[in-house]
């Protein structure tokens, strides 16, 4: 791209957009790629708690139906008042079973198996209150002691693997964003630089085209107030610079022009030659100059014939004042002789 034979406004304008365009394009980026990756992560943060909210809610609601059936068979009188209990805290382990599994994030199989222990303590929960609500209630204590307790040990420590599970995957995700952050962090930086060296680049040029010119016009027109008018200015261009630089040249030419011409005119004029003429264009301001020193030339030439014919004029009258003083000489001395004769008559008259 080059800058010097654009218009100015225009450079600075593409100058401007090359450094702000793609700074603004990489924050829009980046806070896009943020706002994602915040929704994914709360997302799954989300939904690893409400899992961790329903293995907790599953391990209370087995817990209230054990209780429940402990405290019948401790307390057979109670059935009637326990018994909805029970049925209500499996109905609800069912429900919570359901609805852990839909969201579970994992493959790694623990969910199938506490949920697959979970339904085996259920069906065994349901014999204990059958036996129970028949009255053998010896026959459910051994069922308790030896086969529902343990099963409700063995869901506790699969539910506490599944919580495990859930936080490594809490653990993974929080990972997984920081590592996602620093990566678009690094892009983001990388883009930066890479946008920093073009822009660079772009203001170096653009700066050229601007002062390169400017340089050139500037020792140009110091030049030309020291009187020198050879400076030579080489920058061409159709925009703003580039004309400016073209008037330059022209002010050279134009009085250079002029100033060869007045110069032309004085040499002859002072070698004798009036008969002179200002050839050169004189534009503008430069025109009174121009009627100024053609109006000179012609009044010294008329003042120079003037003086050449009094000149003349006062030779022809000394040439008569030479004729007229040559007869005056010539009469003087005819005189003298005739003075002369005079005495030597009177002389010899005396004798």
């Amino acid at each position: 791209m080059k800058f010097e034979h654009m218009k100015i406004k225009k450079s600075l304008i593409i100058g401007y957009s090359i450094a702000l365009i793609p700074a603004i394009i990489i924050i829009l980026i980046c806070l896009g790629m943020n706002l994602s990756q915040q929704a994914s992560f709360v997302e799954l943060i989300n939904e690893e708690v409400y899992a961790h909210e329903l293995v907790t809610r599953a391990r209370m609601d087995s817990n209230i139906a054990a209780r429940n059936l402990r405290g019948i068979a401790l307390l057979p009188n109670t059935y009637n008042e326990r018994e909805p209990e029970v049925n209500r805290a499996l109905d609800d382990l069912t429900k919570t079973l359901n609805e852990l599994e839909k969201i579970y994030p994992l493959n790694d199989g623990k969910m199938s198996q506490y949920k697959t222990a979970c339904e085996a303590w259920q069906a065994e929960a349901a014999d204990i209150l059958e036996l129970l609500k028949e009255g053998k209630q010896s026959e459910a204590v051994v069922l308790i002691r030896d086969s529902c307790t343990p099963a409700l040990n063995k869901m506790a420590d699969l539910a506490q693997d599944v919580s495990e599970s859930l936080e490594q995957v809490k653990v993974d995700a929080i990972d997984a964003q920081r590592t996602s952050g620093f990566i678009s962090i690094g892009i983001a930086v990388v883009v930066m630089v890479v946008t920093l060296i073009f822009t660079l680049i772009a203001a170096g040029k653009l700066i050229r085209s601007i002062v390169i010119p400017l340089e050139g016009a500037r020792k140009a027109m110091v030049a030309m107030s020291q009187g020198n008018l050879r400076e030579q200015v080489t920058f061409q261009s159709e925009n703003e610079l580039g004309m400016m630089s073209d008037a330059l040249r022209t002010s050279q030419k134009v009085l250079g022009a002029v100033i060869t011409d007045i110069s032309s005119a004085t040499n002859q004029m002072a070698q004798g030659n009036f008969d002179v003429e200002l050839t050169a264009a004189f534009p503008g301001d430069l025109k009174p100059i121009q009627d100024s020193i053609s109006s000179f030339i012609g009044r010294m030439s008329e003042t120079i014939a003037n003086i050449s014919q009094s000149a003349d004029q006062v030779s022809a009258g000394a040439d008569q004042v030479s004729n007229s003083s040559q007869s005056l000489a010539q009469g003087a001395t005819e005189q003298a002789s005739s003075v002369e004769e005079l005495a030597a008559t009177i002389n010899d008259i005396s004798n």
